[in-house]
């Protein structure tokens, strides 16, 4: 008799299974937390054959709610789902992730929910296949999953923000301004109220004409006390009435003038007084920058204006998934700053973009991929380039779409939970960021676990 597997199973054992054609059902969970869709592109690219995909987002769990971003769905709902699968009573279910097993265990939970007993978790790496062997029930690649096509009709060139507009997908700094808005940028990112770009930034967008322009800037942690007099500065410094968005620059607040920090003051009262901002009509928006998990959950907790953007450094080697994923849960659109790492050879020269560079089918540059790479989750940038010929390279990322393979490529270049991301961009005080890892709900099966 078959032995019946309940909680793991290793590669002998699956192996056994199929060799005795054991009535098996196998399932691909593998997903990115804060990037949905991820799972099905790693199911087409390749699975053990006759594996069925459940997905994190749209099979394991409910629509996002107040209850979480991925809420168990009701037992009858996760009942006809199985039920559609055609899953019998006496099939042994497998389940597999490439994350050590966290998705797959909670499908593991959910499988013993419905009372299916004969479930387990695959004990081991992806199993990967060998292209070698492909017998039906042999474990190997079964789709060449097809390549995007680039179409610029379809290619999202904005995305719309809370309180009103429409936040274009590439960004320049206010001191690169001139170049960027003479090829085609839209948005003009500017510093504080001490950003010594701000009255030449001005006269370019003065000279382009302010309408159909986004225009944000951002307050410093020693200007929290006045935010309207730091306001004022950069508006008559810009030479504009308004901003499109203005937003706090870093989750700590200083003395005026110095980088001491103020414990009088609170990000509460500071957000209170840029709401006032938006009531008189000198802002659209507001939003944060650097700020963690945990800072943003405590400002929903407080705010009547909800912030529209988090800007955040994010590029591969700091992903960012899980603040990704719960800022788009509150509503907040993530903007990558510092998206080349500021130009850092640890980054740039990184073998595996080397690799997704080389792509024959698609040459390009490392700064045109990783533009792109954000682009293609969905994150707006603001474009770091030393110079005009990187920024140029940058902007080629309106022209094309990664390969399978260069997507494949950059993502993993993500460092391990354990490593852990790397920052190139620290601010000029004593400032600790937050474990990437707090904040959020906590779910069955998808507690991360360093490996």
């Amino acid at each position: 008799m078959t032995q019946t597997y309940t909680t793991t199973i290793n590669a002998a054992g699956l192996e056994t299974l199929l060799d005795t054609n054991t009535p098996l059902r196998i399932f691909d969970c593998r997903a990115r937390l804060g990037d949905p869709g991820q799972g099905a592109v790693l199911f087409a690219e390749g699975h053990i054959a006759g594996a069925l995909h459940a997905d994190l987002d749209t099979d394991l769990a409910a629509p996002p709610s107040d209850q979480g971003r991925h809420p168990l769905p009701a037992f009858n709902a996760w009942l006809a789902r199985v039920k559609q699968w055609g899953l019998q009573d006496h099939e042994q279910v497998v389940l597999y992730d490439d994350m050590g097993g966290q998705m797959a265990a909670r499908g593991w939970w959910m499988f013993r929910w419905l009372g299916h007993e004969a479930t387990a978790v695959w004990d081991g790496p992806a199993p990967r296949g060998d292209p070698s062997k492909p017998a039906p029930g042999t474990p190997y690649y079964v789709n060449t999953p097809p390549e995007d096509v680039f179409d610029e009709a379809k290619e999202v060139k904005d995305v719309p923000v809370t309180g009103g507009g429409r936040l274009p997908m590439l960004g320049c700094d206010a001191s690169a301004a001139e170049f960027g808005l003479a090829n085609g940028v839209k948005h003009v990112r500017c510093g504080s109220s001490n950003d010594t770009s701000l009255v030449e930034a001005g006269k370019v967008i003065a000279a382009h004409g302010r309408e159909g322009l986004f225009v944000s800037a951002k307050l410093r942690p020693d200007e929290h006390a006045d935010a309207e007099k730091a306001l004022a500065s950069i508006l008559a410094a810009l030479g504009t009435d308004y901003l499109d968005l203005f937003s706090i620059e870093w989750p700590v607040q200083h003395k005026a003038g110095t980088t001491e920090v103020d414990s009088e003051g609170s990000l509460e009262a500071t957000w209170t007084a840029l709401e006032k901002c938006v009531t008189v009509g000198k802002v659209k928006a507001l939003g944060v920058a650097n700020f963690s998990v945990p800072a943003v959950e405590r400002l929903m907790k407080h705010c009547t204006i909800k912030p529209a953007v988090n800007e955040v450094e994010l590029h591969p080697l700091l992903a960012q998934r899980k603040l990704v994923g719960v800022c788009r849960r509150y509503g907040l659109t993530v903007v990558a700053h510092t998206p080349l790492a500021g130009g850092d050879d640890q980054l740039l020269k990184h073998a595996k973009l080397a690799q997704a560079c080389a792509d024959e089918t698609n040459v390009q540059s490392a700064e045109a991929l990783l533009i792109r790479w954000s682009m293609q989750r969905g994150v707006p940038c603001v474009i770091d380039a030393s110079n005009d010929e990187v920024f140029a390279n940058c902007l080629k990322a309106r022209t094309f779409r990664l390969t399978n393979k260069q997507k494949v490529l950059l993502d993993d270049i993500e460092p391990s939970p354990k490593q852990g991301g790397v920052r190139f961009s620290k601010p000029a005080f004593e400032f600790t960021f937050d474990d990437p890892f707090l904040g959020g709900c906590a779910r069955p099966g998808l507690e991360l676990v360093p490996n």
